[in-house]
């Protein structure tokens, strides 16, 4: 694999496959390794995908009762919460921030672009 400089190739394939685990209409997504060996897989459902970024998804949920904390801001008073960047979209990480937050709305809507559509606003307005 890195004498023929699979690496991409590889993570693209992982990508693809949880992307496919992370929709419960896709029971059984898998991690196609074709480029590997022929008919290669990983199977990778939505139980797989969940199992394998529980504490993951455990610890985001505690850093962001931590963070509640320390504003001083009672969980069961969240309203919405944003949600941005790739991992944003699992849902274990969803799940985790609901049953902390029960009252929020989620929104991922922009979740890939949020980050850098904010930063240009800040940067827009250091110049006005």
């Amino acid at each position: 694999m890195l004498e023929d400089e699979l690496g991409h190739d590889i993570a693209f394939a992982a990508e693809r496959g949880k992307i496919h685990a992370n929709q419960p209409d896709h029971p059984g997504a898998r991690i196609s390794l074709g480029i590997v060996e022929r008919g290669l897989s990983v199977p990778l459902g939505p139980g797989k995908l969940a199992e394998t970024i529980a504490a993951p998804a455990a610890e985001i949920a505690r850093c962001a009762d931590e963070a509640l904390a320390r504003a001083g801001v009672a969980p069961g008073s969240v309203q919405r919460i944003l949600l941005v960047g790739g991992s944003a979209l699992l849902l274990p990480v969803q799940e985790a921030l609901q049953q902390l937050c029960p009252e929020a709305r989620l929104h991922c809507e922009n979740a890939m672009t949020a980050v850098a559509a904010g930063l240009a606003l800040k940067a827009g307005s250091a110049f006005a």
